[in-house]
């Protein structure tokens, strides 16, 4: 049998609470996308900061070792064109202090490239910690307000899901309680039992005894219901094993329709 119903008009009223609900919702819900696009765009101008300083490093860089190159050049000139010659020194002098001045050219130079490059490591690091901290503290922020937005929706959800449950469950009770037929009453409690498996375990007991009861009066399965019937409460948990071994027992011993 179709498990789809129509809801009573008395319902009207709740659906149009309802309705207003979810457009309160979709409201708060807009609100929360604005401030997370907001920050999405927080996160990519702080990615093109991060680049530009990096280029800002690397062309500063460059100029050093431009600088260095115009220092070394000049100092060969001069040393090649006999800028000492003016001092007259002895040439052996002269040597020796072509090559100390050399020596600590080289020294001094290498010195300040591993300076420059540690301080360019430095500054690397902490702006990819800094940067690394933000974006974790911004992807924290953001998936708590998206689930901060998503809570009330969740929640109305699974109270229209109870909800339309609880209707079916109760219309399915009235049709198997108010059938004069034995048999189709049977075929109701079928469906009924199945409901209450998955949401109102309380309710079983209950329909149990009414399938004994109906069964006694006469009522009968189809084989596929039969089938269905032990398919389910073969679901049940143990402390239901008391009622369920009598409902096996009378399927056995019952006939067939």
């Amino acid at each position: 049998m179709l498990l789809f119903f129509f809801f009573p008009m008395s319902h009207a009223q709740e659906t149009s609470e309802a309705n207003n609900q979810k457009a309160s919702t979709a409201q708060t819900t807009s609100s929360n996308i604005s401030e997370i696009n907001l920050a999405r765009q927080q996160i990519k101008l702080l990615e093109s900061q991060l680049q530009s300083t990096r280029e800002y490093q690397g062309h500063l860089l460059n100029t050093v070792y431009w600088a260095l190159g115009g220092i070394f050049v000049l100092v060969g000139l001069l040393l090649g064109f006999g800028w000492f010659a003016n001092f007259k020194v002895y040439e052996r002098d002269k040597d020796s202090i072509r090559t100390e001045l050399a020596a600590e050219i080289s020294n001094t130079s290498r010195t300040m490239e591993l300076e420059l490059r540690k301080i360019e490591s430095e500054l690397h690091n902490s702006l990819e910690i800094k940067s690394k901290a933000s974006s974790e503290s911004l992807s924290t922020q953001l998936k708590t307000q998206l689930e901060e937005a998503l809570a009330p929706i969740k929640a109305s959800i699974s109270s229209a899901e109870d909800r339309i449950f609880q209707l079916q469950l109760h219309q399915r009770k009235e049709q198997m309680e108010n059938e004069t037929s034995d048999s189709m009453a049977l075929t109701n409690a079928v469906y009924v039992l199945e409901l209450c498996v998955q949401k109102a375990m309380d309710e079983i007991p209950d329909i149990i005894n009414f399938i004994l009861k109906k069964l006694e009066n006469g009522g009968k399965f189809t084989a596929r219901e039969i089938t269905n019937v032990n398919r389910i409460i073969d679901k049940l948990p143990t402390q239901y094993q008391a009622l369920t071994d009598r409902l096996r027992a009378k399927l056995v011993a019952s006939d067939i329709f």
